[in-house]
């Protein structure tokens, strides 16, 4: 990976934000968040996250989830650009993977709802061709583990980013998006830098070689941390996990009475983030973002502002 993506000088102006552009963009975007009612449709979407995935690799064709042993099958037409190589398939999924892994495409960790194949038909929309299609591999990430942001979504969940977990290994998806795919990720994960990550080395679980360095995307507000321990999300399996892993539900629980109150439920919290995102936001930022630790490993490199 020696070259960093091709992305808009729009994109790289917001991605380059200093901390008062960042925040002011943000209170920007609070503005428009329509109110919603705090429904079950709602709140067990906010409960659900990173949401429904497959528990292999597969390759995503527009709206359809091709695991990747049947993407291999010779004659395969629903992965495009290696159906035109079928004949050189018999191998098995080795095959699939390199032609899926070829530049343009550059390989992106997916730690949070990147990997969920609703989330990527929503985020890939309009796109056509090899940019409606994309390997997505499940494997295993060294010396990492996976926390929650220290700040609530527009959906109700707290999301995924990146922690330094020396020993950790834990379960991730591994994605190779062409340069419009990555685009559309990158506008979409409005409180994330990009960059490349080094020394943690992602492992297929399908057998194909291992990928040493990837771009990585990591929130800007950091990983919550409650009292004097670090979080992980329970719902990425992990192995020699070193920090506490919590629900979405026992987020949401452990953090209403910051703002709200002795009592509070996460219920409380949801109900306040579908009606009146905006304010329940703010009033929560200066209580949580202190909590949030930063990701600083020394293989951490930001994409450069140019």
């Amino acid at each position: 990976m020696a070259e960093w993506p091709e992305l808009e000088p729009e994109l790289r102006a917001r991605l380059a934000l200093d901390p008062d552009g960042f925040e002011a963009m943000i209170d920007a975007f609070l503005d428009t968040v329509p109110s919603l009612p705090a429904d079950a449709e709602w709140v067990d979407r906010a409960l659900g996250y990173p949401w429904e995935r497959p528990d292999g690799s597969y390759v995503l064709d527009a709206d359809r989830v091709v695991p990747l042993g049947e993407a291999a099958q010779p004659g395969r037409s629903a992965v495009g650009e290696v159906a035109s190589r079928a004949h050189e398939l018999a191998d098995g999924p080795a095959e699939v993977v390199g032609a899926l892994r070829m530049a343009p495409r550059q390989p992106l960790l997916a730690v949070g709802s990147n990997g969920a194949p609703s989330t990527l038909v929503r985020k890939f929309a309009g796109l056509t061709g090899n940019d409606a299609r994309i390997l997505v591999e499940t494997g295993w990430v060294a010396d990492l583990d996976i926390g929650a942001v220290a700040s609530p979504t527009v959906y109700g969940s707290f999301p995924a980013t990146p922690i330094e977990s020396p020993g950790t290994r834990v379960r991730a998806a591994l994605l190779w998006p062409t340069p419009a795919q990555l685009a559309a990720l990158t506008w979409s994960e409005l409180s994330y830098w990009v960059g490349r990550l080094d020394g943690h080395p992602f492992t297929p679980g399908d057998g194909t070689p291992p990928v040493g360095v990837y771009l990585i995307y990591v929130n800007r507000w950091g990983a919550l941390r409650l009292g004097d321990e670090r979080l992980a999300l329970a719902a990425f399996e992990a192995r020699a996990r070193s920090a506490r892993p919590v629900t979405q539900r026992e987020l949401l629980d452990e953090t209403a009475p910051l703002w709200l109150g002795t009592g509070a439920t996460g219920d409380d919290l949801l109900a306040r983030l579908a009606t009146d995102h905006a304010t329940t936001r703010r009033a929560l930022a200066p209580l949580l973002r202190p909590l949030a630790e930063p990701f600083s490993p020394p293989g951490w490199t930001p994409l450069p502002a140019r």
